[in-house]
């Protein structure tokens, strides 16, 4: 509204750019369809190759970091998870389902290790509390900042 140059970044192919916000650029994932974007100009539209994920937090230390102080070792397969999005509006109450049950499927898998990449405290909070089996052989882990560069 001011004039001043912006970018969107998003993810989400049904998101539709906010009435009052007209950005310069909007960076997309490259599997994402321009037609099926909503934005208002499609020769603004730029893409990346991977994930959101790959843009806020592009690498994760060695394993060897990751496994230091937990029960995890390097033999171990990692899977990681990421758990539902309950928060957003996209929400659907089945995902919550499916993770609950794949986790459960991870956990009587041996020589696995799991990592859950919870986005926030409040979520990570919620899976201690309702999976707390799963944290019983020490081989699940929700990694903080500290394995983030």
């Amino acid at each position: 509204m001011m004039g001043v140059p912006s970018v969107m970044i998003m993810d989400y192919e049904h998101a539709q750019t906010p009435l009052l916000l007209r950005p310069r650029w909007e960076i997309v994932p490259d599997v994402m369809l321009k037609e099926s974007l909503h934005c208002r100009s499609r020769d603004r539209i730029r893409t990346y190759k991977g994930i959101k994920e790959d843009v806020y937090a592009p690498r994760v230390h060695t394993r060897s970091i990751i496994c230091e102080g937990t029960r995890l070792n390097e033999k171990d397969i990692l899977v990681t998870v990421r758990p539902p999005a309950n928060e957003a509006h996209y929400h659907n109450p089945e995902s919550d389902i499916f993770f609950r049950a794949f986790m459960d499927r991870l956990a009587g898998t041996p020589g696995t290790a799991r990592g859950i990449a919870a986005p926030n405290k409040a979520q990570e909070t919620q899976i201690r509390a309702e999976g707390a089996a799963w944290f019983k052989d020490g081989k699940v882990i929700i990694p903080g900042a500290r394995w983030m560069v």
